[in-house]
This record gives C-alpha cells, structure tokens and sequence, in this order.
C-alpha cells in the first residue's frame, strides 16, 4: 500500500484471453463435453490468476464460424487468443483465427479414450495448425501450445509464461519513463535511441531539464502533510543515522517525485542523481527511489533508461519489486560477485526486512540511501543493451549473507547460468566483458529464463549467450 496516496496510483492492467474451440463433425461428440469442461475451468482459472476471459460458446466447424469469431474477439481487443482443438479440425480455420489482434496460443488436449476409435486427434490438429501458420510466414514464439486440462500442471506452466509475457508487453506500450537531466557525468553506455526504444518496447520518454521543479514540488508540501510520511518512513527502517534534516527531505521528494508522475504520466523514472540534486537541495534520492520502486514507480539510477524499461518489465512480468544493481566485487575463491549499489534497493530485498536509513558512502552528511544486505534467494537478472536491441539473462541466488560487504544495498551471488548454461565465474567474467556490457543489473526474485525467452521473441530482442573464458578457473 503506498504510504503517499495521489489520485492515478500505478496498476498493471490484467491480460484479456480469448477462447475458441474447433472441431470436425466427424470426430466423436467426446468434443463437446471436452470444450464445455475445460472452458468452466479455465475461467475459475481466470479468477484465480487475475486474467479476463472472453470466450466463444459453440464450436468452430465452417470457415464462416471462424470469421465471424475472429471479429468478435477483435472487437473485444483480446491480447491473447488461445485456439483448442477440441477435435481435430481443417487447415482452413487457423488462418482466418490469426487474423486476430493479439497473439495466438495452440491447444491440444489429452484423448478421451486410450484405446478403440481415435475419438479427438487433438493434439495432431495442433500440430497441423502450428505448420499452416509457419508456412505462411506467421512464426509464433516459443511456448506457443499448450497441453492437457486447464487445472493441471502442463498447462498451467505453460500457459503461465504466455500470461506473463503479454501481460508485460501489453503494460510497457504507451507507458512514459521521466528522465531528469541525462545519464550521468562520465557514465557512458547509458545513452540511448528514444525512437528505437519507442519502436521496440512502445515506450514514451518525457524529459527534465534540471530538478527545478521536483524541488518545487517539495517544498510545497506543509510539515502537517510531510510528518506522516516521514514517520512512514523512520518506522520501517530498522534504524535512522541520516544526517540533519535528509530524512524529512527524502520524504517531500518522495512525495513530490509521485505528484510529479501523476502529473506527467510517467510510469517509471531514470533520475540523473547526482551531482545537481546534492548541489541544489542537499539530498540523495537513494531512499525515495526505493520506496517508489516498492511501490510500483520504478526507479533506475545515473540517468539508465534502459535499465529503467528492465525495471517496467520485470515489475509488469513477475508483479514484484526489481532492483537495479552495479556489479561491484568478484570473488574466485567461492566462485561468487557481489552486486551493489549505493542504497536504493526495495525494502522486500532486506535479509530479516531489516536496513539502515544513513548517509551516502560517498557524502558523509548527506542521506538518504537505505543501507541493506540482500536476502538469501534464487534470482534473475538482466541487462538490455544496444538500444533494447540484445538481452543478457543471468539466473542465480544470492548467498552468504553474513559475508563481508561495502555500505549500501548489496548481495554476494552465485550459482551461475548464462541464458540457461552453468557457468563458473570466469566465464560470467569474460561474458560480461566479451559482450561489452553495460554496468547496470536489473534483478527479480526467482528464476524466469522461460518467459524473458519469449518475451524476447515477441519483441525482437536477441538474448546473449556465454563466452568461454581463456582463463579457467
């Protein structure tokens, strides 16, 4: 729950599925019965997982029946329609279904019988759909079918990459990054193309000259607004060592930066955090930019919008907090980095849901950041890079805890794999290097190769693989 209410709190817009059942008059009634059943279960799987369903009532026979369905689910805007083959069925429906506006999932079912006359031949008219359609230039991405009864486990996992990789494009079209100022001084490999990203991801880049107005906007706010918020904050925080009046400060550009994405639209910020912040208001935006983030205003640093569009999408992917990380130390003794930043990871990254409220590591007198050791957790981590153009996927877990660790929001890692390949941490080195990669690290709990995988299909993004490392370890 945000501890600042504004009037457009931020909400990821659910996923609305379409269902369609074709069918052959020859094959057995079995068909009937299958699409009735499985429909019920697939919309108190609805329920359940929070998508839309609009589904069709009778089965799809002549080419006619196609057509028309095919207008209805458009004029519903469905993002994602899902064909079962209820019955084996022709050839000549799956064309007339892919004229849909949104994406396209196959589904075969398991026969009724095991033995005697073939009564579905379900799973084979899957598979004759799925050619028809890459033979006439509609390649679908990976994980495109689904197998089974909606309530068990096959589909759902599948049919749970598909939900999610919708949901996070259909959620980052149209949506708007603030960028303050530029990428860091001195921070290169953080530029980037505004109308690639907008003709990749769909995303909008709105501009600030300088924080004139964010500083405003703070100091607008009475102390009897403020108070709240600030108590807000010095009551989750483990402990307060902030220096003078930072933590109140952190506060009103917390609220501010909150009005101001109201205001403006904005869905996600890349804030210059330094050095104009420090210089015109005496303050860091670690502590804001967390709790924003925890929020649902994701918040990059130095200026990184494409870390910020990595921050939308894991956030829109996996309904969770991400955080946005340097990697900082390497260690070949264990086989493990450790991963850093000044201070600006989500509360829900805290070991024991414990951190310090304190100065920056780099100003003494000057907070807020939130010192934190990361949990224990297995995690995923990428990097888009090349204008949104290629994705590195790293998948691990945050270990140690108690290791020795610099000042601010900081985790050891190991357990590697590049894109789904072990690999020790010589060859994530040499990875990392090979592909010249930028320095920023956008994390989400959990292990989520599959559905970055098609994600990265359906929008064209190449995804990194290992380099061998000349050095073994």
């Amino acid at each position: 729950m945000p501890i600042f209410e504004t009037e457009n709190q931020r909400r990821i817009e659910p996923v609305k599925v379409g269902l369609v059942g074709v069918a052959q008059g020859s094959f057995s009634d079995d068909k009937y019965q299958v699409y009735e059943d499985s429909s019920k279960k697939l919309d108190k799987l609805s329920h359940e997982w929070g998508f839309d369903l609009v589904s069709e009532e009778e089965l799809l026979i002549e080419n006619s029946d196609a057509v028309s369905a095919t207008k209805r689910m458009n004029e519903a805007e469905v993002d994602l329609l899902i064909v079962q083959n209820s019955s084996f069925a022709s050839g000549d429906l799956i064309p007339l279904l892919a004229e849909v506006n949104g994406d396209l999932l196959l589904w075969g079912l398991p026969e009724t019988e095991r033995d005697g006359p073939l009564p579905l031949n379900s799973f084979c008219g899957a598979n004759m759909y799925m050619n028809v359609l890459q033979e006439s230039g509609r390649d679908l991405p990976p994980g495109s079918w689904l197998y089974g009864m909606p309530d068990s486990d096959q589909f759902q996992k599948g049919f749970e990459i598909a939900i999610k990789s919708t949901r996070t494009i259909k959620n980052l079209v149209g949506s708007r990054v603030g960028l303050i100022i530029d990428p860091a001084p001195g921070f290169h490999g953080l530029e980037f193309d505004a109308s690639r990203l907008k003709e990749i991801f769909g995303v909008e880049i709105v501009r600030f000259s300088d924080y004139s107005k964010f500083i405003e906007e703070a100091d607008s706010f009475s102390e009897d607004e403020v108070e709240p918020v600030a108590q807000n904050f010095r009551e989750e925080a483990s402990e307060i060592t902030c220096s003078g009046n930072t933590p109140e400060k952190s506060a009103r550009l917390y609220m501010a930066m909150n009005k101001l994405a109201e205001r403006y639209g904005l869905d996600a910020y890349a804030p210059r955090c330094w050095p104009e912040l420090q210089d015109d208001y005496g303050v860091w935006p670690c502590s804001a930019n967390s709790q924003m983030t925890e929020e649902g205003l994701v918040s990059a640093c130095e200026g990184d919008v494409l870390g910020a569009i990595s921050m939308m999408a894991l956030y829109y992917m996996e309904e969770k907090p991400p955080m946005i990380m340097d990697l900082s130390d390497v260690d070949f003794s264990d086989d493990t980095v450790q991963f850093w930043h000044c201070g600006n990871a989500p509360n829900s990254f805290a070991y024991k849901g414990e951190y310090e409220e304190t100065d920056h590591f780099n100003h003494p007198g000057m907070g807020c950041v939130r010192d934190m050791v990361i949990k224990p957790q297995k995690a995923t981590a990428i990097r888009l890079s090349r204008d949104g153009s290629e994705g590195f996927i790293l998948e691990g877990e945050f270990l140690k805890p108690e290791k020795d660790s610099f000042d601010g929001s900081r985790g050891w890692f190991g357990n590697f794999a590049v894109n789904g390949k072990k690999v020790d941490l010589a060859g994530l080195v040499e990875t990392i290097m090979g592909h010249g990669l930028e320095h920023h690290y956008t994390f989400i709990p959990g292990h989520v190769r599959p559905v970055l995988l098609r994600l990265f299909d359906q929008l064209g993004i190449e995804a990194l693989g290992d380099k061998e490392p000349l050095i073994k370890g």
